[in-house]
């Protein structure tokens, strides 16, 4: 794997949907890289943050989505397999975010904690 800079940083983050994928993120001083199992390039998010979780779920298909919680301001952002994000304004969160997936009504479901609050966002799936 490539650095980009000296101080890039590597994480592998696994599948939350099975434990047996796997996508590589490089944390580099101003962006975050999203790498597949074949190190292959997916997408990469500019963004400052310095103490992050990311989330990687991977529903089959085209349908992987992606989580990244900035835990300092504890903001979370959810992105889809190009890296789009599919919200627009951050969602407060404190804890690791869940994702479901109802087939049968074909949405996506998020499940976003903070505080004694538990929020859920519905998306088309």
């Amino acid at each position: 794997l490539d650095r980009s800079e000296d101080t890039s940083n590597f994480i592998l983050c696994p599948n939350c949907v099975t434990g047996h994928q796997y996508v590589i993120v490089r944390q580099d001083t101003d962006k975050i890289t999203v790498i597949d199992e074949a190190r292959k390039l997916l997408f990469e998010l500019q963004h400052q943050a310095q103490n992050w979780l990311l989330q990687y779920y991977d529903f089959g298909g085209n349908h992987q989505f992606y989580i990244l919680t900035d835990m300092d301001r504890q903001l979370a952002y959810l992105y889809d397999h190009t890296g789009r994000l599919l919200h627009h304004i951050p969602w407060r969160n404190g804890h690791e975010v869940s994702l479901l997936v109802s087939a049968s009504e074909k949405q996506l479901q998020v499940y976003v904690g903070f505080e004694t609050i538990l929020s859920k966002y519905t998306f088309p799936y």
